[in-house]
């Protein structure tokens, strides 16, 4: 079961125990909540903003765990090399004369980055 299907069960059961029906998403809830058109006590918005808060999170590792290789590679280029233009090869050939390897893995691309590149963003 996934960390979000764990979120789903937690939140209907959550809901069926406040005997909120039907059930909308924890954002409209809150803001149901906020303007009136549903009656949820202080307490209640206050578990419902920490549980977005944790959905949120979850949401994001899982998009970042799912991403390829070359998506996340790709960031770091949009990260460190945007404004430049040059590819990773082309930057690292000119700049300190070497290449790299087409089966790269984004860990070592990031050190090299971080090393090499670090928090400069290079204009050409």
């Amino acid at each position: 079961m996934s960390k979000i299907d764990q979120l789903v069960e937690i939140y209907n059961k959550w809901g069926h125990a406040n005997g909120i029906s039907p059930l909308p998403s924890a954002d409209d809830l809150i803001f149901d909540g906020r303007c009136g058109r549903k009656k949820i006590s202080n307490n209640q918005i206050k578990w419902l903003k920490r549980f977005s808060r944790v959905w949120n999170r979850v949401e994001d590792h899982e998009y970042r765990m799912s991403r390829s290789e070359e998506d996340k590679i790709m960031e770091l280029w949009n990260e460190h090399l945007v404004h430049d233009k040059r590819s990773f090869n082309e930057y690292f050939s000119e700049e300190h004369g070497f290449t790299c390897n087409d089966d790269i893995t984004y860990k070592q691309m990031k050190v090299l980055c971080d090393k090499l590149i670090g928090g400069k963003i290079y204009y050409v």
